[in-house]
C-alpha cells in the first residue's frame, strides 16, 4: 500500500512547474519574433533621436496617476474606520509597484500593502484591512470593466478585427473558466461589501478614472515623439484593450504580450513597425522607471519590510 502511495504522481505540482516554465518560454518566443525581422539601424537611429524630455513628463504623470491609486486605496482604509497614516500609505502603493514589476508574480505587490497595513495591528481588524486591499485591486479592475464595452463601441473600424475572437462571444467561454477561479472571485465579492454604498462607490471610481487618465496621458506623451499627431482617443483605446490582453497570466509579468499588443494596434494608425516597437519599449522603461522609484523609497525608508513580506508570505497568501 506504502508503495503504491510514494508512486502517485503528483499532477497538480507537475502543471505548477509546467505552467511556471511556460511562462518563461512564451514572453521569450514572442520577443523573438517581434525582434526576428527588426530593421536594428532604423530603430537605433529612431531611439537615438528621441526627445527624452518627453519621457521625463511622462514619468511625472505616471507618478501622479500613481498617487491618485494611492488616494484611491486610502479612501478604502479610511471609509471603514481604520487608522493608517495617509503618507504611509502612499509608500505601500509604489513599493507595490517595484514589486509587481521586479518580480516574477503580481502578488508580491498586494502582499507588501497587506503586510504594511498589519504593522503593528495584526490582531485589530485583520480581516477588514485585508478586504482593503482586495477591494482596490477589484475596484481597479472593475472601472476598466465596466468601460470596455465603450471602447469597443467607439474602437475604429479598421481595429475591431484584430480582437474579434468567436470564442469570447459563445456560452462555451464561460463553462472553460475554472472552479477555482469563479470561487476565487465570489471570495472578491464579499470583499468588497463593506462599501456597497453610493457616495463610496462614486468616489472609488472618480479616483480610479482620474488615475486612469493621467496613468494613458503619460504614454500618450511617450508616443507623441513618433507621431505629433496621434488622437489621445486612440491611445486610450489602444492602453486599455492592452491592458486587458497583458493581465493574463501566461506570461511574466505580460513580457511579450504587451510590447507585441501595443505594435500591432499602434501599426494599425500608422506608425511604422520600428516605430511601434520603440513605442512599446518606451512605455516599457517608462513603467519600470515609475517601479524603481518605489524600490528606492522601499530601500531608503523600509528595508526591514521586505524581510517581514517573505516571512509572512504563506499565511497571507491564502487570504488573498
Amino acid at each position: 500500500m506504502q508503495e503504491r502511495e510514494k508512486s502517485t504522481f503528483d499532477w497538480k505540482s507537475a502543471w505548477r512547474v509546467l505552467f511556471r516554465i511556460l511562462r518563461v518560454i512564451i514572453p521569450l518566443v514572442l520577443l523573438y519574433f517581434l525582434f526576428r525581422n527588426l530593421d536594428w539601424q532604423q530603430i537605433l537611429h529612431i531611439m537615438a533621436g528621441y526627445p527624452y524630455g518627453y519621457l521625463m513628463l511622462a514619468f511625472v504623470l505616471n507618478l501622479f496617476a500613481n498617487f491618485i491609486f494611492a488616494l484611491r486605496w486610502y479612501y478604502l482604509i479610511r471609509s471603514v474606520g481604520i487608522e493608517f497614516p495617509f503618507w504611509m500609505a502612499v509608500r505601500l502603493v509604489y513599493y507595490s509597484l517595484f514589486l509587481s514589476n521586479f518580480l516574477p508574480t503580481t502578488i508580491g505587490g498586494d502582499l507588501v500593502k497587506v503586510v504594511g497595513i498589519l504593522q503593528g495591528k495584526e490582531n485589530q481588524n485583520r480581516t477588514l484591512r485585508i478586504s482593503t486591499v482586495i477591494a482596490d485591486r477589484v475596484f481597479s479592475l472593475s472601472s476598466k470593466i465596466l468601460i470596455l464595452p465603450f471602447i469597443l463601441w467607439l474602437f475604429p473600424q479598421g481595429l475591431k478585427p484584430v480582437f474579434d475572437i468567436p470564442l469570447l462571444h459563445s456560452s462555451l467561454f464561460v463553462s472553460l473558466i475554472p472552479k477555482g477561479l469563479i470561487d476565487k472571485l465570489r471570495r472578491y465579492w464579499f470583499s468588497v461589501k463593506p462599501w456597497f454604498r453610493f457616495r463610496s462607490i462614486a468616489v472609488v471610481y472618480l479616483l480610479s478614472y482620474t488615475s486612469l487618465f493621467f496613468t494613458i496621458l503619460s504614454y500618450w506623451v511617450v508616443v507623441q515623439a513618433f507621431q505629433p499627431s496621434v488622437p489621445l482617443l486612440k491611445v486610450f483605446f489602444i492602453t486599455l484593450l492592452t491592458y486587458f490582453v497583458t493581465i493574463l497570466p501566461v506570461s511574466i509579468n505580460g513580457i511579450g504580450i504587451q510590447e507585441g499588443s501595443y505594435s500591432l494596434l499602434l501599426m494599425q494608425i500608422g506608425f511604422t513597425y520600428e516605430q511601434a516597437l520603440a513605442s512599446a519599449l518606451f512605455i516599457r522603461l517608462l513603467t519600470l522607471l515609475v517601479s524603481a522609484f518605489g524600490g528606492i523609497l522601499l530601500a531608503v525608508n523600509d528595508r526591514l519590510l521586505w524581510s517581514k513580506v517573505r516571512s509572512e508570505k504563506g499565511e497571507n497568501l491564502k487570504e488573498l
